[in-house]
Protein backbone atom coordinates (compact mmCIF):
# COMPACT_ATOMS: atom_id res chain seq x y z
CA UNK A 1 0.00 0.00 0.00
CA UNK A 2 1.40 3.69 -0.70
CA UNK A 3 2.28 5.77 2.10
CA UNK A 4 3.31 8.96 1.88
CA UNK A 5 4.71 8.52 -1.94
CA UNK A 6 6.70 5.54 -0.44
CA UNK A 7 6.34 1.47 -1.17
CA UNK A 8 6.22 -0.56 1.92
CA UNK A 9 9.06 -3.11 1.03
CA UNK A 10 6.89 -6.34 1.88
CA UNK A 11 8.03 -9.68 2.55
CA UNK A 12 11.22 -7.72 3.82
CA UNK A 13 13.39 -8.86 6.92
CA UNK A 14 13.38 -6.93 10.23
CA UNK A 15 16.10 -7.89 12.77
CA UNK A 16 17.18 -7.30 15.70
CA UNK A 17 20.12 -8.19 18.36
CA UNK A 18 19.92 -9.15 21.79
CA UNK A 19 23.67 -8.38 23.76
CA UNK A 20 24.54 -11.16 26.37
CA UNK A 21 27.21 -10.47 29.27
CA UNK A 22 27.76 -14.15 28.91
CA UNK A 23 29.01 -16.62 25.87
CA UNK A 24 26.66 -19.09 26.72
CA UNK A 25 22.24 -19.14 26.60
CA UNK A 26 21.13 -18.72 29.91
CA UNK A 27 18.43 -21.51 29.64
CA UNK A 28 17.55 -22.51 25.71
CA UNK A 29 15.10 -24.74 27.35
CA UNK A 30 13.27 -22.08 28.78
CA UNK A 31 13.50 -20.07 25.90
CA UNK A 32 11.48 -22.62 23.63
CA UNK A 33 9.02 -22.79 26.60
CA UNK A 34 8.74 -19.15 26.62
CA UNK A 35 8.23 -19.07 22.53
CA UNK A 36 5.88 -21.69 22.52
CA UNK A 37 3.54 -19.67 24.91
CA UNK A 38 4.20 -16.76 23.00
CA UNK A 39 3.08 -18.37 19.67
CA UNK A 40 0.70 -21.32 20.86
CA UNK A 41 -0.39 -22.29 17.99
CA UNK A 42 2.98 -22.65 16.17
CA UNK A 43 5.19 -26.25 16.55
CA UNK A 44 8.47 -24.56 17.45
CA UNK A 45 11.75 -27.28 18.85
CA UNK A 46 9.38 -30.10 18.76
CA UNK A 47 11.71 -32.40 17.21
CA UNK A 48 12.90 -35.20 19.64
CA UNK A 49 15.58 -35.65 18.60
CA UNK A 50 16.84 -31.55 18.14
CA UNK A 51 18.46 -30.35 21.92
CA UNK A 52 17.00 -27.30 23.77
CA UNK A 53 20.10 -25.95 23.82
CA UNK A 54 20.32 -25.60 19.77
CA UNK A 55 20.17 -22.46 17.89
CA UNK A 56 19.05 -21.63 15.09
CA UNK A 57 15.31 -22.23 16.25
CA UNK A 58 13.66 -21.95 13.27
CA UNK A 59 9.63 -21.68 13.11
CA UNK A 60 6.62 -20.31 11.09
CA UNK A 61 4.48 -17.89 13.10
CA UNK A 62 1.64 -15.42 11.33
CA UNK A 63 2.97 -16.53 8.27
CA UNK A 64 5.54 -15.11 9.09
CA UNK A 65 9.34 -16.86 8.61
CA UNK A 66 10.85 -16.47 12.41
CA UNK A 67 14.86 -17.43 13.14
CA UNK A 68 16.61 -16.90 16.49
CA UNK A 69 20.29 -17.37 16.69
CA UNK A 70 22.66 -17.23 19.46
CA UNK A 71 26.14 -16.04 18.17
CA UNK A 72 28.64 -17.06 20.27
CA UNK A 73 30.93 -13.81 19.83
CA UNK A 74 30.63 -10.12 20.58
CA UNK A 75 28.66 -7.98 17.81
CA UNK A 76 30.16 -5.71 15.23
CA UNK A 77 29.44 -2.40 17.59
CA UNK A 78 32.52 0.28 18.12
CA UNK A 79 32.17 3.38 20.63
CA UNK A 80 32.48 5.36 17.30
CA UNK A 81 29.32 4.16 15.36
CA UNK A 82 26.44 7.27 15.02
CA UNK A 83 24.13 4.49 17.33
CA UNK A 84 26.21 4.84 20.45
CA UNK A 85 26.21 8.98 19.56
CA UNK A 86 22.12 8.85 19.71
CA UNK A 87 21.92 6.02 22.04
CA UNK A 88 19.22 9.14 24.31
CA UNK A 89 17.34 6.10 26.30
CA UNK A 90 21.25 4.66 26.97
CA UNK A 91 23.32 7.40 28.36
CA UNK A 92 25.86 4.36 29.26
CA UNK A 93 25.77 2.08 26.28
CA UNK A 94 28.99 1.55 25.38
CA UNK A 95 30.29 1.20 28.87
CA UNK A 96 27.51 -1.50 28.90
CA UNK A 97 27.43 -3.20 25.64
CA UNK A 98 31.26 -3.36 25.33
CA UNK A 99 31.34 -5.65 27.77
CA UNK A 100 29.33 -8.02 25.97
CA UNK A 101 30.30 -11.83 25.08
CA UNK A 102 27.92 -12.43 22.45
CA UNK A 103 24.54 -12.12 20.73
CA UNK A 104 21.32 -13.23 19.37
CA UNK A 105 19.86 -12.60 16.27
CA UNK A 106 16.36 -12.27 16.33
CA UNK A 107 14.88 -12.05 12.49
CA UNK A 108 11.32 -12.20 11.09
CA UNK A 109 10.82 -12.30 7.60
CA UNK A 110 8.00 -11.69 5.39
CA UNK A 111 4.42 -9.98 5.38
CA UNK A 112 3.69 -6.89 6.64
CA UNK A 113 5.82 -4.00 8.64
CA UNK A 114 3.65 -4.02 11.13
CA UNK A 115 2.91 -7.38 11.60
CA UNK A 116 6.64 -8.47 11.27
CA UNK A 117 7.08 -5.72 13.81
CA UNK A 118 4.69 -7.65 16.10
CA UNK A 119 5.85 -10.58 15.82
CA UNK A 120 9.26 -9.13 16.10
CA UNK A 121 8.71 -7.80 19.57
CA UNK A 122 7.08 -11.27 21.34
CA UNK A 123 10.48 -13.05 20.43
CA UNK A 124 12.62 -10.24 21.92
CA UNK A 125 9.74 -9.76 24.67
CA UNK A 126 10.71 -14.46 25.24
CA UNK A 127 14.43 -13.68 25.00
CA UNK A 128 14.73 -11.03 27.66
CA UNK A 129 12.77 -12.98 30.03
CA UNK A 130 14.76 -15.99 29.06
CA UNK A 131 18.15 -14.42 29.05
CA UNK A 132 19.71 -13.78 32.61
CA UNK A 133 22.70 -11.91 30.91
CA UNK A 134 20.44 -9.93 28.69
CA UNK A 135 22.16 -5.97 28.36
CA UNK A 136 20.08 -4.55 26.31
CA UNK A 137 19.19 -4.50 21.84
CA UNK A 138 20.04 -3.25 18.92
CA UNK A 139 17.76 -2.47 15.68
CA UNK A 140 20.71 -2.10 13.10
CA UNK A 141 18.59 -0.91 9.92
CA UNK A 142 18.23 2.38 12.04
CA UNK A 143 20.86 2.29 14.50
CA UNK A 144 18.35 2.18 17.47
CA UNK A 145 19.71 0.94 21.22
CA UNK A 146 17.98 -0.11 24.02
CA UNK A 147 19.06 -0.84 27.65
CA UNK A 148 16.81 -3.77 29.01
CA UNK A 149 14.94 -2.61 31.47
CA UNK A 150 13.43 -0.04 29.20
CA UNK A 151 13.05 -2.25 26.06
CA UNK A 152 11.33 -4.53 28.57
CA UNK A 153 9.10 -2.05 29.47
CA UNK A 154 8.18 -1.44 26.07
CA UNK A 155 7.65 -5.17 25.39
CA UNK A 156 4.74 -5.23 27.69
CA UNK A 157 2.69 -3.49 25.59
CA UNK A 158 1.86 -5.29 23.35
CA UNK A 159 -0.98 -4.27 21.21
CA UNK A 160 1.03 -1.71 19.43
CA UNK A 161 4.54 -1.17 17.34
CA UNK A 162 6.75 -0.11 20.18
CA UNK A 163 8.75 2.55 18.18
CA UNK A 164 11.44 3.22 20.05
CA UNK A 165 12.89 -0.12 19.62
CA UNK A 166 12.97 0.20 15.34
CA UNK A 167 13.49 3.89 15.17
CA UNK A 168 16.69 6.40 16.37
CA UNK A 169 16.75 9.60 16.26
CA UNK A 170 19.98 12.08 15.90
CA UNK A 171 19.97 15.78 17.51
CA UNK A 172 21.75 18.73 16.45
CA UNK A 173 22.11 22.45 16.82
CA UNK A 174 21.08 24.53 14.01
CA UNK A 175 23.37 26.99 13.10
CA UNK A 176 23.17 30.67 14.92
CA UNK A 177 22.09 32.55 11.63
CA UNK A 178 19.44 29.69 10.25
CA UNK A 179 16.58 30.71 12.21
CA UNK A 180 15.61 33.82 14.79
CA UNK A 181 16.15 32.01 18.15
CA UNK A 182 18.63 29.57 18.94
CA UNK A 183 17.06 26.07 17.92
CA UNK A 184 18.10 22.61 17.68
CA UNK A 185 17.39 19.80 14.53
CA UNK A 186 15.62 16.50 14.60
CA UNK A 187 16.52 13.54 12.08
CA UNK A 188 14.56 10.11 12.12
CA UNK A 189 16.48 6.91 10.73
CA UNK A 190 13.49 3.53 10.51
CA UNK A 191 10.15 4.59 9.69
CA UNK A 192 11.28 3.85 6.33
CA UNK A 193 10.56 0.27 7.51
CA UNK A 194 7.12 0.76 7.89
CA UNK A 195 6.89 2.21 4.41
CA UNK A 196 6.48 5.67 6.43
CA UNK A 197 8.57 8.94 5.03
CA UNK A 198 11.68 10.13 7.58
CA UNK A 199 10.90 12.98 9.81
CA UNK A 200 13.20 15.86 10.84
CA UNK A 201 12.12 18.73 12.73
CA UNK A 202 14.12 21.83 12.29
CA UNK A 203 14.15 25.31 14.18
CA UNK A 204 12.88 23.60 17.25
CA UNK A 205 13.37 25.97 20.28
CA UNK A 206 12.99 23.95 23.21
CA UNK A 207 14.99 20.94 24.86
CA UNK A 208 16.04 17.75 23.09
CA UNK A 209 14.45 15.54 25.61
CA UNK A 210 10.82 17.60 25.01
CA UNK A 211 11.71 17.07 21.66
CA UNK A 212 12.58 13.54 21.33
CA UNK A 213 9.33 12.77 22.94
CA UNK A 214 7.25 14.99 20.29
CA UNK A 215 9.10 12.91 17.47
CA UNK A 216 8.38 9.64 19.03
CA UNK A 217 4.80 10.57 19.33
CA UNK A 218 4.56 11.55 16.01
CA UNK A 219 6.33 8.56 14.30
CA UNK A 220 4.46 6.22 16.90
CA UNK A 221 1.22 7.96 14.54
CA UNK A 222 2.75 7.91 11.01
CA UNK A 223 3.31 3.81 11.61
CA UNK A 224 -0.69 3.28 13.22
CA UNK A 225 -2.79 5.89 11.67
CA UNK A 226 -1.03 6.21 7.92
CA UNK A 227 -2.19 9.98 7.43
CA UNK A 228 -1.97 11.26 4.22
CA UNK A 229 0.22 14.40 4.97
CA UNK A 230 0.95 16.66 2.32
CA UNK A 231 3.07 19.88 1.79
CA UNK A 232 0.90 22.74 3.90
CA UNK A 233 -0.58 20.40 6.22
CA UNK A 234 -0.38 20.99 10.24
CA UNK A 235 0.43 18.73 13.30
CA UNK A 236 -0.45 19.29 16.51
CA UNK A 237 2.26 20.01 19.14
CA UNK A 238 0.17 21.14 21.61
CA UNK A 239 -3.79 22.33 21.88
CA UNK A 240 -2.74 25.83 21.21
CA UNK A 241 0.49 25.04 18.59
CA UNK A 242 0.73 23.42 15.01
CA UNK A 243 3.56 22.73 12.77
CA UNK A 244 2.97 22.93 8.96
CA UNK A 245 4.55 20.07 7.30
CA UNK A 246 6.47 19.83 4.17
CA UNK A 247 7.79 17.29 1.85
CA UNK A 248 11.62 18.09 1.34
CA UNK A 249 14.64 16.95 0.60
CA UNK A 250 16.48 15.44 3.50
CA UNK A 251 19.30 17.53 5.17
CA UNK A 252 21.32 13.63 5.67
CA UNK A 253 19.42 11.20 2.99
CA UNK A 254 18.68 10.78 -1.01
CA UNK A 255 15.33 10.73 -0.14
CA UNK A 256 12.09 13.08 0.76
CA UNK A 257 10.92 13.45 4.34
CA UNK A 258 8.60 15.04 6.58
CA UNK A 259 10.04 18.70 7.62
CA UNK A 260 8.63 20.41 10.47
CA UNK A 261 9.76 23.59 10.65
CA UNK A 262 9.30 25.03 14.25
CA UNK A 263 10.21 28.65 13.36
Amino acid sequence: MPIGNQEENKGAAMAALVFLSESKLSDSGNLLHLLRNAFPSTNIGTDATASARETPIVFVADGLLCTVMHIEAPAPIREADPEIRNARFWPTAWSEISRHRSHVVVTVVGGDAIPRAMVLQRILAAVFEAERSAIGSAYPSSGALLPRKVAQALLKQTSQVAVPLFVSCFFAKEADNAFPMPSILASTKGLADFGVREVEARGYPGSVSELHGFIFDFAGYLIQARPDLRDGHTVGVSKTQKVPVSIERSLFYQTNVYCLRFQ
